[in-house]
């Protein structure tokens, strides 16, 4: 964000939920243990998100609230940020008001054009887009991150 990165700073910030509920649920499952077994961890890394959303609710560190805002999060801003799925980020960005010229006639009209009619004009859009959503991804992730480790502090 610092960089205005933005689009790096959200994909880092669905990577630093994933994190946050894998090491949590690790810590919650094997209490008091005086070193870190790699073993136990091991298993976490083959986790993806949404299975770590249900390890953690089961591990009893989120609740059902929090379970779904985190499952949205995943469905509708993680995973295409982490794939990079361009089409289905910018799927509703329109620019409007455009003024397009038709070179035969020289009749200019104005139209609305939906960033998915060129390749160009998604990376335009998804760029805006990445502006408008950090400030309120980052403040999302950090409140989870606070809440997990704050349920672990508590034990």
């Amino acid at each position: 964000m610092l960089f205005n990165l933005n689009g790096a700073a959200i994909t880092f910030c669905g990577i630093l939920v994933q994190y946050a509920l894998k090491y949590t649920t690790y810590a919650k499952e094997n209490p008091g243990a005086p070193n870190f077994d790699s073993s136990a961890w091991a298993a976490f890394e083959e986790i993806t998100l949404v299975p770590a959303i249900a390890r953690a609710r089961k591990a009893g560190l989120i609740n059902e609230q929090i379970e779904n805002a985190l499952r949205s999060f995943a469905k509708d801003l993680r995973n295409k940020y982490s794939h990079f799925n361009i089409q289905k980020i910018t799927k509703d960005a329109i620019f409007e008001r455009v003024r397009v010229k038709n070179v035969e006639t020289g009749e200019e009209r104005v139209v609305e054009l939906p960033a998915s009619t060129s390749p160009t004009l998604q990376i335009i859009a998804k760029d805006r887009l990445d502006e408008n959503n950090v400030t309120k991804v980052f403040e999302f992730a950090d409140r989870i991150v606070q809440h997990l480790f704050a349920r672990l502090s508590r034990k």
